[in-house]
């Protein structure tokens, strides 16, 4: 079965804040995000980043509802915004609301997962995905790199895009400890791998052109 979780389609819009079951931590590969998004990628100055960056920190449902909503979403009034993109604000209305915390709380958090996940890199980056940078990466190597289930969004081209990892949500509302992804995670957009079987990492300031040579190497999982 697959489910949704991008954009707003698995939504429960307008819930009450503090209802969920866990967190997701959503984080891009900065420099494929640079080359697919330029303007949001340089207003959000991590042009030069060569690692993981945060996208936001979600709270989520355990398994979908009756009617295939798996996380909550824009759980107090939205306020209108002008101007170039926020990403800070965005996150903020329509994640952060639902968490329960207050806003400095919920970006504390956010900051608080980067740390948890810096154990085995830096800036919440396994180590192993910094040294292939320019390169390819074999998928389970990259699953290994992560002490439970982890989702990976990567484009057409085997690209890495974002990994998504997940958290238990502590009696208070804050984060837990790392878990393995639900089924509606694994099985859902926040995991998408086709048929590659290796990993692409674009290094900074570099947009990888894939050949088609590349591209079935990196399918078929040959050096």
């Amino acid at each position: 079965m697959a489910y949704a979780l991008s954009g707003s389609a698995g939504a429960v819009e307008g819930a009450t804040g503090g209802r969920f079951d866990m967190y997701l931590f959503a984080q891009s590969w900065a420099p494929r995000f640079c080359c697919s998004q330029k303007e949001k990628c340089e207003s959000q100055g991590i042009q030069d980043a060569p690692s993981l960056s945060t996208h936001g920190l979600w709270p989520s449902y355990d398994e979908p509802t009756s009617d295939g909503h798996t996380f909550p979403a824009f759980c107090a009034k939205r306020q209108k915004g002008g101007g170039e993109f926020d990403l800070a604000e965005h996150e903020w209305q329509k994640h952060g609301t639902c968490t329960g915390l207050t806003r400095d709380k919920y970006f504390e958090e956010e900051h608080r997962v980067v740390e948890k996940l810096s154990e085995t890199g830096p800036n919440g980056s396994p180590q192993i995905l910094l040294d292939h940078a320019g390169g390819a990466l074999g998928l389970e190597s990259v699953r290994e790199a992560y002490a439970h289930s982890v989702g990976l969004q990567l484009d057409g081209f085997c690209r890495l895009r974002e990994v998504t990892t997940c958290f238990s949500k502590n009696r208070d509302g804050t984060v837990g400890e790392q878990v393995d992804c639900p089924p509606h995670v694994l099985e859902g957009s926040r995991n998408l791998i086709g048929d590659c079987q290796k990993v692409y990492l674009d290094q900074a300031g570099k947009c990888a052109f894939i050949t088609k040579s590349l591209l079935q190497s990196m399918k078929e999982g040959s050096d």
